[in-house]
């Protein structure tokens, strides 16, 4: 297959299935990671990938940080912790927080009611230097509002897992 030909599949599978998984709060807090294609530079060649931007809004500010590198098990991951965060009865103590190394994201339950979960997000704002500061937004979510937010996931999953990927979980 030519490089071509890779790229028109590539950009074919993620015009079907690039999500936005979107966590609102229920204060106006917003939690957005967005996905794009990234082009991530290799030592012999340029290949595109899956990457995303990460977006924390509140009532008083809006930042993005863009292009953050995403693998196939960090979305499977951030799956399961948004499915478990959903169901779980006290996940601030049973649910391991999701980190994705590659993007700077931590997402943890720190406390929870039968209603809702409080999420804490951290984004470290430069992945390239290892000292950067982390920018942390908390947030109280209805925890039926994770549904979509694990659901856009699911299908993030699939239409970029490979077919051993996709047996594996």
């Amino acid at each position: 297959m030519t490089e071509q030909a890779t790229t028109a599949d590539l950009d074919q599978q993620f015009e079907s299935a690039g999500g936005t998984v979107r966590i609102p709060g229920e204060r106006g807090e917003l939690v957005i990671l967005h996905s794009v294609l990234m082009i991530r530079r290799l030592a012999d060649r340029e290949e595109l990938s899956l990457g995303l931007d990460v977006v924390i809004d509140d009532p008083s500010r809006s930042v993005r940080y863009r292009n953050r590198p995403i693998t196939v098990a960090d979305l499977v991951n951030l799956r399961s912790f948004l499915s478990a965060a959903m169901t779980e009865f006290h996940p601030e103590v049973s649910v391991p927080a999701f980190q994705s190394e590659s993007a700077g994201l931590v997402m943890a339950v720190v406390a929870s009611s039968e209603l809702s979960v409080l999420l804490e997000v951290g984004v470290v704002e430069d992945i390239d230097e290892p000292d950067s500061e982390v920018d942390a937004l908390r947030l109280d979510v209805c925890r039926v509002a994770l549904g979509e937010p694990v659901d856009i996931a699911d299908s993030m999953i699939y239409a970029f897992a490979t077919d051993d990927e996709q047996a594996g979980q």
